[in-house]
């Protein structure tokens, strides 16, 4: 319980500052105890010397906070426990990630559970946890030890105050470090450091929490030696389809390690032909190697508005992946929440139990898993395929030859990692002749490392996904169908596509037998299949699929609009050209 002394309240203005409250309530927090008593202080002329006074210490090590009646000063006070939090070692760090003050801890991350039950608790991983008003308050206690002359008897010990604690955690002007997120394994910097000392690195932003484990340099291990070790011992037993899944598989796993630097990366999808072949085992080894721990799953709202909540409490406690397991089999993923997640620095929403917003990283890797799977056009150019496959007639029965995924992980843990920095720290002079992928930190930071060791470019598992979807297919028979109908830079309307029975408004206006023939076969062999949503009479649907089009790339083609006489007119020009 927390025992308040005297008749006071405290509470945060409604702009968000700190600032002083008048005599009579509890506030100043000054270092020393003064020799006189409570008259003496309330008779004093001058300025307070409160800031040159040297800090006191309890007989436990914790800071004395004075709480002074007579000369209120709610800033400073704030200052002063803040200052003994950071500086007296508690049973816990104080960080601010995305403003909101938390704690490392092994807990079941929120929004998650267990692989293969949606109704067993997740696993538990080291997180960062928000801090709420009763944890907040044990953590001073464990730092700051606190006297008041609020009864005018002298100085008397109470415990903390519970009404300093909202103060702490909604000060816009706190002193506690901020952190990008918390990583349990080394990395490669930008700069090409080697970050394998645990703690907050204050540069990056990032802390480093190893929990036990030591970790090794690569010493003189090179860039090939690591692919060999990882492409071999680590994912050896997984049949991947074709070089170039291998290579998306051993980039998924950079991925994973360096994300906490990267500002944005690709996410990747796992996916498979049959039950069995290995999907959820690669995405677990890969977890195991950074955390040591078990991975939690995650399963995909159809939502988007729980899709904007659950992706708030996930980037709050920092986990390295996000993983949805196990999509229902051949089923198209669509999800602007996750689209825009993977192309954006940050994400804003609101903190579930508190009653505040939060802009956080969003450097946590995307995997999806599934039989199957498919996308739409948005998540295909943001999602990195390893296909598996497998030989065995019946591969839900395959057994892999270390079936103890954990403890096998675990024994090779630290091997593995070494070969993974080896790659990292290894060359990374910009491949000129491979194509960006758009995600130019990542380009740098796991791409050309890879290339440079010899990997074959995974980035062209790019494509492969896009030209799997089904919107791309519909995209890619209109835009062959309108080259075909208009040709190359020629102007035309949505009206132009209107039909009525067998005939069109571009059919009646046709110059010529030519031009119909043309015409008549756009529809028959391109677009028939396709038709707008609410059909070919319907100028605002046909508009909506030609929308689709504008600023795609589509095997080299994209559709551009202009307006003439206020009036959208389209036409379909050749990518490179534009980009030149």
């Amino acid at each position: 319980m927390t025992q308040e002394t005297g008749d006071f309240s405290l509470a945060l203005p409604s702009d968000g500052t700190l600032t002083e409250l008048p005599a009579g309530y509890w506030s100043s927090a000054v270092d020393a105890a003064p020799e006189q008593n409570v008259d003496d202080h309330a008779a004093e002329d001058g300025e307070s010397d409160d800031q040159d006074r040297i800090p006191e210490y309890s007989a436990d090590g914790r800071r004395i906070i004075y709480c002074d009646y007579t000369k209120p000063n709610l800033t400073q006070m704030v200052t002063s426990v803040e200052d003994a939090v950071r500086t007296i070692p508690g049973k816990s760090e104080v960080l601010r990630h995305g403003g909101i003050h938390c704690y490392i801890a092994a807990t079941s991350p929120r929004y998650f559970h267990a692989i293969g039950d949606v109704k067993t608790k997740a696993p538990s991983i080291p997180s960062l946890v928000p801090y709420e008003k009763a944890a907040m308050l044990l953590r001073i206690d464990q730092s700051a030890t606190f006297m008041s002359n609020a009864k005018k008897k002298g100085w008397e010990p109470i415990e903390v105050p519970s009404k300093l604690v909202p103060l702490i955690l909604d000060n816009p002007d706190s002193h506690f470090p901020e952190t990008v997120g918390l990583v349990t394994h080394p990395l490669v910097l930008p700069n090409g450091e080697l970050l394998i000392e645990e703690g907050l690195h204050t540069d990056s932003g990032i802390y480093v929490y190893f929990g036990g484990i030591t970790f090794e340099a690569p010493g003189e291990m090179t860039p090939e030696e690591g692919v060999h070790i990882l492409r071999e011992e680590m994912l050896g037993e997984f049949e991947f389809a074709t070089e170039t899944d291998a290579a998306a598989a051993l980039a998924l796993v950079l991925t994973v390690i360096e994300r906490k630097t990267l500002d944005m990366a690709p996410g990747f999808m796992i996916n498979a032909s049959t039950q069995g072949s290995g999907k959820t085992t690669l995405a677990r080894m890969i977890h195991l190697l950074v955390t040591g721990h078990d991975l939690p799953v995650a399963s995909m709202s159809e939502n988007v508005a729980e899709q904007n909540k659950e992706l708030t409490a996930m980037l709050i406690a920092s986990v390295p992946i996000v993983c949805f397991d196990n999509i229902p089999d051949a089923h198209k993923i669509s999800s602007p929440v996750l689209a825009k997640a993977i192309t954006s620095p940050t994400h804003t929403g609101r903190i579930l139990g508190f009653s505040k917003m939060a802009a956080l990283p969003t450097n946590a890797t995307f995997l999806i898993t599934g039989n199957n799977i498919t996308t739409d056009m948005d998540l295909s150019r943001r999602l990195l395929e390893v296909r598996l496959t497998s030989q065995d007639a019946r591969p839900e029965q395959r057994r892999f030859t270390h079936p103890h995924v954990i403890s096998h992980v675990l024994n090779h843990r630290t091997r593995w990692m070494q070969a993974a920095l080896s790659i990292l720290h290894g060359h990374r002079e910009v491949e000129m002749e491979a194509r960006p992928s758009g995600f130019h930190q990542w380009d740098e930071m796991v791409r050309w490392p890879l290339l440079r060791a010899g990997v074959t470019d995974p980035v062209t598992k790019f494509d492969d996904l896009r030209e799997q979807s089904p919107d791309y297919e519909q995209m890619f028979s209109w835009m062959l169908g309108l080259i075909h109908g208009f040709g190359i830079g020629k102007a035309f309307r949505a009206q132009d596509l209107v039909r009525k029975g067998e005939t069109s408004v571009t059919l009646q206006a046709a110059s010529s037998h030519q031009e119909s023939e043309r015409l008549k076969e756009m529809y028959a062999d391109y677009l028939s299949g396709h038709p707008p949503q609410k059909g070919w009479s319907n100028v605002n649907s046909i508009g909506i699929s030609l929308k689709r089009l504008v600023g795609r790339n589509i095997d080299g083609y994209t559709l551009t609009t202009r307006k003439i006489h206020g009036t959208t007119h389209y036409s379909v020009e050749e990518k490179l050209a534009l980009a030149s």
